[in-house]
């Protein structure tokens, strides 16, 4: 195949040829505008100026890859004739292959032995099933659920490396054979939620030009489910992965975030983060299939307004009962507040509390909604001995926390918010000096007339201390600042030896955040002499993991933070709205008070929005003062001077 790329001027049309064997010529004419949205007659495929230059090194360097990705591109978002047209393309193109054709007798191979059936809707005439069939959406596959057990065994499910003859439970299968449009799936931490998510989209990436998003609050719970995607897809194609996946992505760093697997079939599957700005996306996505994890960290506006649009958008019939345009829900309830638990409380009022006449076919398709609430135990690998102890410990102490976590049960809320918070268990003292010299460290700030500012610690084993505070009411920036850099040096001078900011600066020069939405955040910047990292988190997705962190001991406040302390028993709920006129009630509990909140938000500031993406400290070597060091140069010199080098050897001068 050769490649040509007759260039004119910048402003021109540049066209690409592909010439293949068999008298076969595949040919793009691409375009690109300026400022005015100038578009060339007869070009199919716009690029800005910013991506020619990248555009043509890639094409030289691999014209086949580049035409694969414009196929995916139009295969998924074209019209109805070009994604034809692109299915043919496609399969002409590729077809033969050496690498590409085994990864499609393999793709055949593995629904062959799987038992995969044939969908062909209604047609004015008939159709000639060919793989360009289901590529263009003539033809579907659909999975029987001893298919799709097939192809998930085949695929290492359920993933347990702990126990590699685990087998998929009764709960999974019974999720795994519904065909509702929303499927919620309330389980305990522990029961095999995260796996299952996994499941479904490896089943969906399977079929040709099928489109599934995975969809957290938070990145990381994106990556629970999107970790097991990425495992069975590589276990399935164990020696051409790389052909059958051309684009397998799952990164998950502080300031970068990518997860995203594309097939050489045409199917992709996306994550997307709803508190980050590109959760806007979603808004102009469809997709087939929607995968939520821990769906009550979800906003239930977000579901309503972003996902079921989404989903909307892909709707569609592929055969008797089967449909595209669905959503699964997976999630440990959280405070009653989020999307699965708005999913929830609609069903049990839409059904007088009898949540089975809400499934399909009892109702159509498009309203049907299956819920299943699942507790730890019906994990087949679960420790009973830890289910009794704890069920032992929080029915007395914290029921509500109990039948969330380990029943899988939306328990409405009222109160304070941090139940879990007990003095006894989570207030310490500070930790000692060579503790200290082991953590990483961050500050976390929530200014205004009432500024809020905590200094937070890090253990190798994500164990967080929140190690001072500084609480301020009317006073200025500056001195606000000066304050929180007096109680850093003091508390981390063990650290390096120095009570002074300067010594202390760069142990958390990385880790500052603050409200996004502050005014303050640029004087504050400029009084630090540090870059912020600016957060904007999700008050009820943070505070859900920061009550599991308490639940689990993974996080305490030292014992002279009595601001943070008081507070944590003064933030509580409001009310539930009572009945207006007309209305409707809504037994869901209301917001949390605004009072008392702003060290609590500096500490989900901080360890949400940086800490949580930072890896913990490793060995250091020990640091020296000046004295030490120039000893130790003049050491190293009259050793050179004698020997003629350095011998490697320790001595009694070390």
């Amino acid at each position: 195949m050769g490649v040509k790329l007759p260039v004119t001027d910048e402003d021109k049309v540049f066209i690409i040829e592909y010439l293949k064997t068999k008298d076969k010529k595949l040919s793009f004419k691409l375009a690109y505008g300026d400022d005015t949205d100038y578009k060339v007659s007869d070009a199919d495929y716009i690029l800005e100026r910013s991506a020619i230059k990248k555009f043509i090194e890639e094409a030289k360097k691999s014209g086949t890859d580049l035409a694969k990705n414009i196929y995916r591109e139009q295969m998924l978002m074209g019209s109805e004739s070009t994604k034809a047209k692109a299915a043919k393309l496609f399969t002409d193109l590729f077809g033969d292959q050496e690498t590409s054709g085994d990864v499609f007798s393999h793709w055949a191979e593995l629904m062959r032995k799987a038992g995969a059936e044939i969908v062909i809707p209604p047609h004015d005439k008939p159709v000639t099933l060919t793989f360009e069939s289901f590529l263009r959406g003539d033809a579907h596959l659909h999975f029987p659920l001893e298919a799709k057990i097939k192809l998930l065994e085949a695929a290492g499910a359920p993933f347990n490396d702990r126990d590699p003859n685990a087998k998929i439970s009764d709960l999974q299968r019974e999720a795994l054979e519904r065909e509702d449009r929303e499927l919620l799936i309330l389980g305990g931490s522990g029961v095999g939620k995260s796996v299952l998510g996994g499941m479904f989209g490896v089943l969906e990436l399977l079929i040709p030009n099928r489109s599934t998003a995975v969809i957290a609050q938070f990145y990381k719970h994106v990556g629970n489910e999107f970790e097991y995607i990425v495992k069975g897809a590589k276990t399935l194609f164990p020696k051409h992965w790389q052909t059958a996946f051309p684009t397998m992505k799952c990164i998950n760093q502080q300031k970068y975030q990518d997860y995203h697997i594309t097939s050489l079939w045409g199917s992709e599957c996306k994550g997307y983060s709803a508190s980050e700005q590109e959760g806007a996306l979603i808004l102009g996505s469809g997709f087939d299939l929607v995968i939520c994890g821990e769906g009550d960290l979800i906003p239930y506006a977000v579901y309503n307004r972003k996902i079921l649009r989404s989903m909307d958008r892909r709707a569609m019939r592929t055969g008797p009962g089967y449909r595209t345009g669905r959503s699964v829900l997976f999630t440990t309830p959280a405070f009653g507040e989020g999307a699965a638990s708005g999913i929830y409380t609609r069903v049990m009022n839409d059904t007088n509390d009898c949540p089975e006449k809400a499934t399909y076919p009892r109702v159509p398709w498009a309203e049907s909604t299956w819920v299943r609430s699942a507790s730890v135990l019906e994990n087949p690998s679960y420790d009973r001995s830890i289910y009794e102890s704890r069920k032992k410990t929080l029915m007395s102490e914290d029921p509500d926390a109990f039948f969330e976590q380990y029943e899988g049960q939306i328990r409405k809320r009222s109160g304070a918010v941090l139940k879990e918070f007990n003095r006894d268990k989570h207030v310490v003292e500070i930790p000692k000096t060579e503790e200290l010299k082991q953590m990483r460290f961050g500050i976390g700030i929530d200014p205004g007339s009432k500024f809020g500012a905590v200094l937070v610690g890090m253990t190798r084993e994500r164990k967080y201390y929140v190690l001072g505070e500084v609480y301020n009411e009317g006073f200025t920036v500056k001195e606000n600042i000066t304050e929180l850099k007096e109680i850093c040096a003091e508390l981390l001078s063990p650290v390096v030896g120095s009570q002074s900011w300067e010594s202390v600066r760069p142990l958390i020069e990385d880790s500052v955040a603050i409200d996004k939405a502050s005014e303050q955040k640029l004087e504050i910047e400029e009084e630090l002499g540090l870059t912020l990292n600016y957060s904007q988190l999700d008050v009820m997705g943070t505070l859900s993991s920061l009550r599991q962190m308490i639940a689990e001991e993974k996080f305490v406040v030292v014992d002279s933070c009595n601001r943070w302390i008081k507070d944590a028993s003064r933030y509580v709920f409001k009310p539930a709205n009572k009945t207006h006129g007309n209305e409707s009630y809504n037994p869901r509990i209301g917001e949390i008070r605004k009072q008392y909140d702003h060290l609590l938000d500096g500490t989900r500031y901080v360890i949400f929005g940086v800490m949580e993406h930072l890896d913990p400290t490793v060995d250091l070597p020990a640091q020296l003062s000046f004295e030490q060091a120039v000893n130790q140069h003049r050491v190293t010199k009259m050793r050179e001077d004698v020997w003629g080098y350095n011998p490697p050897q320790r001595t009694m001068y070390d």
